[in-house]
């Protein structure tokens, strides 16, 4: 029978072999690991370094027993399936890759109906805190101050005094409009699409950015909103042109759209229509999507920074739950507002120009 040698196995790295490696005490390595206290970013750092240079797994079960965290985060919206597309595919996406960095999961919790069918997910703790999306759940400040569970929403600009993260949507439309007036437009509709869901709240304060703008270019502030069709049909848009010669009318030199989804059927009904964009006509949108780029022609559009405002709501959820310190925001953070009354955080829009607007007709 052959000889058969087993090698010896090497020791696992221990919490103290972590310790050590990062010059500091077993107990911040325990608090950095477990949630279960603020640990500098730089100290963080070198702990997070120290356990990979040593192979070093921390026993999750074992944590979330003895911290009394599951290390889970919910996602809650008020509705049965998520709606992920557009911008909220990038926020989405930055959530769990902020929570990941953190060494936490995030955990789909719809909840859609009334507060009893759904606030036992919260009740139970399932998760250590929520971090909510439109639709806002019905009942949910009840349910929050009655379980002191952390919530942060983010992208909600609801009635309730929990923590916000926004985009500031009435400075997006000020500044699509501004971008228009600069190049010469005062003839210009606002496009949107036909919800008969709840509306987003961006959905009636970016056309009253859009009238402010108009407004103090001492222009006059009413413009006209026009719906889009199902089937990216703009009949309006064909009248417009056809009685161009005999009207005293002009026709709109640009149309601003509710988002980069609505300017896409906008671009695609100009196409139809041998509606030159931008020679005859200007298209603006809104969320500045990945595919914008590579419309034809390419689509000016005003940016909401997704991805920073998931990365925030993480930080403020973190914060609450005291896994990170009241210090610096995360780098790399375009600008934002902190307005201490709403318990906001207001993101201020940029504006992406491409080829989809020039000078009027």
């Amino acid at each position: 029978m052959p000889n058969v040698t087993t090698q010896p196995q090497p020791e696992r790295a221990t919490i103290y072999d972590v310790a050590k490696a990062a010059g500091v005490t077993h107990v911040t390595v325990y608090r950095a690991f477990s949630g279960s206290g603020p640990v500098a970013k730089s100290t963080l750092e070198r702990i997070n370094q120290a356990a990979v240079d040593l192979g070093y797994r921390p026993n999750r079960r074992a944590q979330s027993f003895a911290s009394k965290r599951t290390r889970c985060i919910g996602l809650l919206y008020g509705m049965n399936v998520p709606y992920f597309d557009g911008a909220y595919s990038s926020l989405v996406t930055e959530i769990a890759g902020e929570l990941e960095r953190d060494d936490h999961d995030l955990i789909l919790m719809p909840a859609p109906g009334e507060p009893s069918t759904w606030s036992h997910k919260l009740a139970d703790r399932r998760v250590d805190g929520c971090i909510v999306m439109q639709p806002i759940p019905l009942g949910l400040e009840g349910v929050v101050d009655e379980l002191k569970v952390p919530v942060v929403l983010v992208n909600v600009d609801a009635e309730v005094s929990l923590p916000k993260v926004l985009n500031d949507e009435r400075a997006a439309g000020r500044v699509a409009a501004e971008h228009l007036v600069g190049l010469g437009h005062t003839d210009f509709w606002f496009v949107r699409p036909k919800y008969e869901h709840s509306r987003h709240y961006s959905y009636e304060q970016r056309q009253e950015g859009v009238r402010q703008a108009r407004r103090d270019a001492g222009l006059n502030p009413e413009l006209p909103v026009i719906e889009l069709r199902d089937d990216d049909q703009l009949p309006e848009l064909q009248r417009a042109f056809a009685r161009k010669v005999n009207s005293d009318t002009p026709p709109p030199t640009a149309v601003i759209c509710y988002d980069d989804n609505v300017a896409y059927g906008v671009l695609r009904d100009c196409y139809r229509r041998q509606i030159r964009v931008p020679n005859m006509l200007s298209v603006v949108g809104f969320n500045d999507l990945e595919t914008s780029e590579r419309t034809c022609p390419p689509l000016t559009s005003v940016r909401v920074p997704a991805a920073e405002m998931g990365r925030l709501a993480v930080h403020r959820l973190l914060q609450q739950l005291g896994i990170r310190g009241d210090g610096d925001d995360p780098a790399g953070m375009m600008s934002f507002v902190e307005v201490e009354r709403e318990r906001s955080s207001l993101f201020q829009p940029s504006l992406i120009i491409r080829d989809s607007t020039g000078l009027p007709a």
